[in-house]
This record gives C-alpha cells, sequence and structure tokens, in this order.
C-alpha cells in the first residue's frame, strides 16, 4: 500500500516546498562537480532550500508581530514543526477570549513538506482550550454549556456574538498566515484523487511556478 506525500490538516491548499534537487549542468560547470552527477540527488542543496523556506516564512510572520516558538506534534508520519504563532484578544460581553493560530512545515511522507497551521481559543476564567476547526470546532452552545458568563441567561442572548467575534478573529490570522505561505512555497497544490492503494494525484494550482504539473506519491 502507498501513502499520499502530504498531509494537510487545515490549509486552504498544499503549501508545497523542500521538494529533492537533483545536480543540473549549471551546477556541475559552476563548481567542477564530476559530469557522471548529472542528474543525481542533491542532498546538500534539498536541505539548504529545505531550511532556507521555513527560515524565510518564519522571518516574514515575525516581521507581521507573530512570536517564534519551537513546538511538534508528535505525529510519527507527518510529522509538523510549529515555529510562529500569534495570539489576538477578543474582548466581548465583559470576557476576554484569545484566539490562538500557530505556523508550521509538516513532513512530507515521501519528500518535501508543506506549510500548515493549527488555531484554537481560550479563556482566563476556563482552563480548556477550544478547538476552532473539525468537528469540535467552538459553538455557540459550547458558550452556553460551560457557562462562558456568570449569568446563563446572558450565555444565550451573547453567545452568537461571541462566536461571530471569535472566528472573524481566527480568519484575519490565517489569512495573514496562508499570505505568508504562498510566498515561500515552491508549489501551491491540490490533492485531486486518491487511488485504492492510497496513491495521490495533486495538481498544481500556480501554473506561472511550473515545477510540478502534477505528481503520484
Amino acid at each position: 500500500m502507498s501513502t499520499p506525500n502530504f498531509a494537510t490538516a487545515n490549509a486552504s491548499k498544499i503549501f508545497a516546498f523542500g521538494f529533492n534537487k537533483y545536480y543540473d549542468q549549471e551546477t556541475i560547470d559552476a563548481n567542477n562537480y564530476p559530469q557522471e552527477w548529472l542528474g543525481e540527488y542533491d542532498e546538500c542543496r534539498t536541505q539548504d532550500d529545505f531550511d532556507f523556506s521555513i527560515e524565510s516564512c518564519k522571518a516574514a510572520l515575525l516581521r507581521l508581530g507573530w512570536g517564534e516558538i519551537d513546538e511538534n506534534d508528535g505525529d510519527r508520519s507527518y510529522n509538523t514543526h510549529y515555529f510562529a504563532e500569534r495570539v489576538k484578544a477578543v474582548e466581548i460581553a465583559g470576557i476576554t477570549a484569545y484566539v490562538k493560530v500557530q505556523a508550521g512545515a509538516t513532513s512530507g511522507y515521501y519528500s518535501g513538506a508543506n506549510f500548515d497551521w493549527s488555531a484554537s481559543v481560550e479563556l482566563d476564567s476556563i482552563y480548556d482550550e477550544y478547538e476552532l476547526t473539525g468537528r469540535y470546532a467552538l459553538t455557540a452552545e459550547d458558550v452556553i454549556k460551560d457557562e462562558w458568563l456568570e449569568n446563563r441567561g446572558m450565555c444565550k442572548i451573547q453567545a452568537k456574538n461571541i462566536i461571530k467575534r471569535i472566528y472573524e478573529t481566527f480568519r484575519n490570522l490565517v489569512e495573514e498566515c496562508e499570505d505568508v505561505f504562498e510566498q515561500c512555497s515552491e508549489n501551491l497544490l491540490a490533492c485531486i484523487g486518491t487511488f485504492s492503494n492510497g496513491e495521490a494525484i495533486y495538481e498544481n494550482l500556480d501554473t506561472e511556478r511550473g515545477c510540478l504539473k502534477a505528481a503520484c506519491c
């Protein structure tokens, strides 16, 4: 059985980078390398380009006011290293909710990687973090059930407004994050199909970069 190369938990597309590099004639001529290296895997350039993409992305986010972090999610197949985060406070109905988006790079199963993000929200008065994506994403019912406000009746009145403000802030942070991802990616891809054996087909969404029309991994 094969396995898709890229795993994207939340990003709107696959912001791919770090593809394997191979010796070309220009590199061989410029460095006096043996001619038989032509077409061989270039480990140094692959790693340098991989590191450069992450550092460029992190630097761009830091310039926008994000903070530097160093965290890993521990996934054995598609490990994600988070390198930047931004937290914004949302004040409404007498409470303060802290919306957090973390930016990271997820290793490809076979090669390369893709930028992705995670998001959550928490309150000072409630120690649990709430997810903002997936099946357990925060809802107005959670605000009421967990009594975000001291008065349950006020919770019911304000729940939708609280949710609206939180998700507006969340979307703004994600947009800022993905704008930087796009600038630092080699290719913008979409998975257009998966075969029964697990192989995935990727379509290039950015033909100007042209490095990868489609790939099966």
